[in-house]
């Protein structure tokens, strides 16, 4: 039998995911800032835009599961609950948030599919 949280763990469980979505996207910043300025000469300009691409599609990704989505995963039926900002604002359904959360990582794909093309050419 499942028990709700306390009201003092449920904060310190937000205060920890906001600051770990804060270093996620200083950490982002930084990792497009050395691929801009710090890389090698003989990289080329494409593929540090493909790696640049690589780095904002996870930080898209970590944003709409962190922010937006908030999935609730209950064994044995995950992600049937959620209370991210698009339920609690704007009354998105769930199965909404999961159908654009799967396309998110679709659109992962693409940046890794073309880098593994690129340096294998």
């Amino acid at each position: 039998i499942m028990e709700p949280l306390a009201a003092s763990t449920r904060r310190s469980l937000e205060i920890l995911k906001r600051a770990s979505s804060v270093v996620s996207i200083l950490l982002s910043v930084f990792s497009i800032y050395l691929i801009r300025k710090h890389s090698a000469r003989a990289t080329s300009t494409s593929y540090k835009t493909l790696l640049m691409g690589v780095v904002v599609t996870a930080q898209f990704n970590d944003f709409y599961l962190e922010t937006l989505f908030e999935p609730v995963f209950l064994f044995p039926f995950p992600c049937i609950y959620t209370e991210g900002l698009l339920y609690r604002r704007f009354d998105v359904e769930t199965t909404t948030t999961l159908a654009a959360w799967i396309q998110v990582m679709n659109a992962m794909t693409f940046p890794y599919m073309f880098c593994v093309i690129y340096r294998n050419q």
